[in-house]
């Protein structure tokens, strides 16, 4: 099922083994008229597991449980909080759980799971805890981000694909058509996907700014994985009297990709750079490179002057802060390039 578009109604999908209730609650909520003008249209379920088989397909921008913490319902295969655990491992959507005794439910609380208790007032505590997660623009982005990787997807097979058909035939049943598409789905989601699912989610309220500045979230991988130590990756190391610093990896990634049939990789020792929490930001400095705050990574220079060789396997087992993104993590490379590679010359006599 295709991604509904920003301005499609909400979709709420209802679990209530009460069908007075059920019935009673579908209709108010079909019924809602909030911020934004979507409108709202309810899926109800008196079960469990036959809603859990509608999540996946329809793309629900809300879901609403009848939970408590106890045995299982009759007709109901999955006892109390359980429900939760299937739903996050079937997809993502932020959940509600409509419950007479919320508080024998208080742990499975968190951002993206609500509790609000049954009675006079009830369907109010829906609304609100809908609204909030309106108003910080969790279904939004959801549903943003699905419609831009539908796009990006059919543009690519219905597009370049198939107007290509002899180029790419030979590749289909082959792993590298498999890494084309992803390699495509990952460019459109460094670039132009990002415009798109920013102003889906965020619409007139996105603020205008300089076509040549980005927001220090753009610098970084937030969590960075793999396996393989990469070029631009932040990681912490102990530096002696229970001190610690943020080192960056400066050696090109190729150099520590096991190769096939090889047990080692290129290097057994890995290029780094230590990092200083003070400098100038504004300065063009040749042997610094700014690094701004953001969530896990603190205000950084990182500094060119004082490398070191980092052992393989100890850098593997180094904390993982985040990684430099591109092109940032390019533009650090050449700069430190250049700053090992410079040649002093005289200046010339006037």
């Amino acid at each position: 099922m295709a991604a509904p578009s920003a301005s499609s109604p909400w979709h709420v999908i209802l679990v209530e083994d009460d069908q007075d209730l059920r019935e009673t609650t579908k209709r108010r909520i079909s019924a809602l008229t909030l911020a934004g003008g979507n409108g709202f249209y309810c899926s109800a379920f008196g079960l469990f597991d036959e809603a859990l088989r509608t999540v996946p397909g329809s793309r629900p921008d809300f879901l609403i449980l009848d939970i408590f913490d106890g045995p299982p319902a009759p007709g109901n295969d999955t006892p109390g909080l359980e429900i939760l655990d299937r739903v996050k491992a079937t997809t993502f959507v932020p959940v509600i759980l409509y419950s007479a005794a919320p508080d024998l439910i208080t742990g499975a609380r968190n951002p993206f799971v609500r509790i609000v208790e049954k009675g006079t007032t009830g369907f109010d505590g829906l609304v609100r805890e809908i609204t909030q997660f309106l108003d910080w623009r969790i279904p939004q982005l959801n549903r943003s981000v699905r419609s831009a990787f539908d796009d990006t997807l059919k543009g690519y097979l219905w597009g370049t694909v198939q107007e290509n058909w002899e180029v790419f035939k030979p590749l289909l049943t082959q792993h590298d058509f498999a890494r084309l598409v992803v390699h495509r789905l990952g460019e459109a989601f460094a670039g132009e996907a990002v415009e798109k699912v920013m102003a889906e989610t965020y619409g007139a309220t996105l603020p205008e700014f300089p076509t040549d500045t980005v927001h220090a979230s753009s610098y970084y991988v937030l969590p960075a994985e793999g396996a393989t130590p990469r070029l631009g990756e932040i990681r912490v190391r102990q530096a002696g009297g229970g001190a610690v610093e943020l080192i960056v990896v400066i050696q090109p990634t190729c150099d520590m990709v096991v190769q096939s049939g090889n047990s080692e990789a290129y290097v057994e020792e890995v290029l780094c750079l230590r990092t200083v929490r003070t400098g100038s930001r504004t300065s063009r400095s040749l042997h610094q490179y700014y690094l701004p705050p953001f969530l896990t990574v603190p205000e950084l220079w990182i500094e060119f002057r004082k490398p070191l060789l980092i052992p393989l396997r100890e850098l593997r087992g180094m904390a993982l802060v985040a990684r430099i993104a591109s092109p940032f993590c390019e533009s650090m490379a050449a700069q430190f390039a250049a700053h090992i590679g410079r040649i002093g010359t005289p200046e010339l006599r006037g």
